[in-house]
């Protein structure tokens, strides 16, 4: 049958509660909904529905708690700042009007440019108000805030986006840094500002240069509150200085901190004031900027080494002295020329690490120490001697030669040397035969010596004769044996071959220390 429905409370009376108190709609003779609209209090209490037939038989349902409250809504919401200056103070305004209980209201600042949020201000709970004060603005802060409104039966939210103005903040670079006289620069000045600057200017050493004295590239970059513009130079001395950039808009003037452009100038070429035999010097004008940190030098011979097998010339080493040190006073610097006696064409260069300048000049060396010695060939070998040909590169006409030969007398070798050609010889004799000789050519002059590299040679050796008196030959069979007696020595006679001639005409041999052996046929 059709029940009907009715709504109590959980009393000890179970008191029914009739429609004025809350809202009873009837849905059906099977349903009923029971509701309160617009609480003005909160109220919380335990409830149940009876449904009744119509013969008296009714049934309760489980006694449940009911709480009736209100969802939050916003009273102040924050407005969109505008035209706000960087380092003045802004207050965000949020309260709510309705809400039961009452709302807890919390800010979250997303960045401009991110969608990341963060928590913002202190949260307040109980109270209507949270104004959120930013006391002193900053361009970081710009960006959307958002007030939150929330309690158990719902949340409301109110945005407002603030931006911030303010005036150029300007940095300089160049590019290269440091340049070298006579390579083009690029100054590059950039300005972030809020609005964009309007107008831009470059000064050196505290001077405004002229608007028609460089190239000017202006470029915005993607974002809105930044501005490029370059200007190109030439270095040299008249551009050298503290640069400054300057930017302009309706806020104000902003500057960036001055910065040196550092110009690379060449030093003089050194000029040579004294060439005599054995020193070389020179003076440096303008020592550049930087200064000079270091000079160098080197010759090459104006005469062929007619020792070489190539037809390069022979390049000497040099030794210079105070290369790294200017004299203060005179300024002059001076090399010691101690190379091989020879005339040479030289470069003076000066270094100041970003140039290199160089000059150049004859000079002499004094009669010095000779130049390589080496032995070409040793010929005409003998049992008792041999020749070595060899030549010295710039010996100069005083030139004492000697040679070492296995502590060989001095009076056992003689030699001869030609300066133009630069060949010698020495010629020894008086050697043992078979003997091995260490050979070595050594060339002075008063100023030094020239050792060659280490020969080692050979005299032959010369078979003594036999006396044929002790010699005694018998032919039998087809054969021929040969006796006698042998009583030689020396390095010759060590496992020697024996020889046996008739009328010069080579018989055969026999070798080793026998007495006997015995010849084919012949």
């Amino acid at each position: 049958d059709p029940s009907t429905i009715t709504w109590h409370n959980d009393d000890a009376n179970k008191t029914l509660i009739t429609p004025g108190q809350f809202s009873i709609t009837t849905i059906s003779d099977r349903s009923s909904r029971f509701h309160r609209d617009n609480a003005v209090s909160l109220t919380r209490a335990k409830r149940f529905c009876r449904a009744a037939d119509s013969i008296g038989s009714s049934i309760d349902s489980t006694a449940f708690l009911l709480t009736f409250g209100a969802l939050p809504a916003i009273g102040n919401a924050p407005t969109d700042p505008t035209n706000e200056v960087e380092g003045t103070a802004v207050t965000l305004m949020c309260s709510f009007s309705a809400g039961l209980p009452n709302p807890e209201i919390f800010w979250k600042f997303t960045a401009k440019g991110t969608n990341k949020m963060v928590d913002v201000g202190t949260p307040t709970s109980g109270n209507q108000n949270n104004n959120l004060m930013l006391p002193n603005i900053q361009r970081n802060e710009a960006g959307t805030y958002t007030c939150y409104i929330r309690n158990p039966f719902g949340n409301v939210s109110a945005s407002a986006a603030l931006i911030v103005r303010y005036k150029p903040t300007v940095s300089i670079q160049f590019n290269p840094s440091p340049v070298k006289k006579g390579s083009s620069v690029t100054i590059t000045c950039r300005s972030d500002s809020l609005p964009l600057a309007t107008s831009h200017s470059l000064k050196r050493n505290g001077n405004f240069i002229p608007e028609n004295s460089p190239t000017k590239s202006p470029s915005n970059t993607p974002s809105e509150t930044i501005i490029e513009w370059s200007y190109t130079l030439i270095g040299s001395n008249e551009t050298e200085g503290m640069y400054q950039c300057e930017a302009n808009n309706t806020l104000g003037r902003g500057e960036s901190q001055e910065k040196e452009l550092v110009v690379l100038l060449p030093p003089d070429a050194p000029e040579v004031v004294q060439s005599a035999a054995s020193d070389l010097c020179w003076s440096s004008g303008y020592l550049g900027h930087p200064p000079i940190t270091n000079y160098s030098l080197s010759c090459t011979s104006k005469t062929d080494n007619l020792c070489s097998n190539e037809p390069a010339q022979f390049l000497a080493t040099v030794n210079a002295a105070n290369f790294t040190t200017v004299n203060n006073v005179s300024g002059i610097l001076c090399a010691n020329l101690t190379g091989p006696s020879a005339d040479y064409t030289c470069s003076i260069g000066a270094n100041n690490g970003a140039f290199d300048v160089k000059t150049s000049a004859d000079a002499s060396t004094r009669p010095g120490k000779p130049g390589p010695v080496t032995i070409k060939n040793i010929a005409d070998v003998t049992n008792t001697g041999f020749t070595v040909n060899w030549c010295v590169a710039f010996s100069g006409s005083d030139a004492a030669l000697t040679s070492t030969i296995n502590g060989v007398s001095a009076d056992k070798a003689t030699h001869s040397y030609d300066s133009q050609t630069q060949q010698g010889t020495t010629t020894v004799t008086q050697l043992d035969p078979g003997t091995s000789y260490t050979v070595t050519i050594k060339v002075s002059t008063s100023y030094g010596e020239a050792l060659s590299e280490e020969k080692t040679q050979s005299t032959k050796c010369i078979p003594d004769v036999v006396n044929a008196d002790g010699v005694k030959a018998v032919i039998k069979d087809g054969k021929m044996t040969v006796t006698f007696s042998d009583s030689r020595s020396g390095p010759c006679n060590t496992n020697n071959d024996f020889v046996i001639r008739n009328d010069d005409e080579i018989l055969g041999t026999a070798k080793g220390e026998e007495i006997r052996k015995e010849l084919l046929k012949l």
